[in-house]
């Protein structure tokens, strides 16, 4: 039946920051919870999707790298007939119901790359210049 997510929220993990100037469609309740109302009015029918975006910062250390759980879910909804969602609660935090998505975001350091591409800058010279000696040696002697 199509309907309305009048509210999503998004339970913001605890190492990530949220910024109202990054996010103009959200705001933070009292919960500490982000939450959106700009699909209120938007009428989302059966099999169709709508996509919201959040930003979330984190600041980063030596040692917090990994895999972050980002939870958000519908938070309040309606249809024009007053009915009731049959295989989800709103705002329960239950995973596996239809009105619940997690996201896993895999946070890690790149490092090294300046000193591989200086590496193999390096041996591809060593090898040309290898190759250019002995072609010129092999050149020469004939001569």
């Amino acid at each position: 039946m199509a309907g309305y997510a009048k509210k999503i929220v998004d339970y913001i993990p605890s190492d990530m920051t949220f910024k109202s100037e990054l996010n103009e469609e959200w705001y933070i309740g009292e919960s500490g919870n982000a939450y959106n109302a700009s699909l209120a009015n938007t009428l989302i029918n059966p099999g169709e999707t709508k996509e919201v975006t959040l930003v979330l910062t984190k600041k980063m250390t030596n040692d917090n790298t990994g895999t972050i759980n980002n939870v958000a879910e519908i938070y309040e909804s309606s249809n024009d007939y007053g009915l009731k969602d049959v295989d989800s609660t709103e705002a329960n935090k239950i995973q596996g119901e239809d009105d619940y998505s997690l996201a896993d975001v895999v946070i890690g350091v790149k490092t090294g790359e300046v000193y591989v591409y200086v590496i193999i800058t390096l041996i591809s010279i060593t090898i040309l210049g290898i190759g250019i000696y002995f072609i010129n040696k092999k050149v020469l002697r004939r001569i």
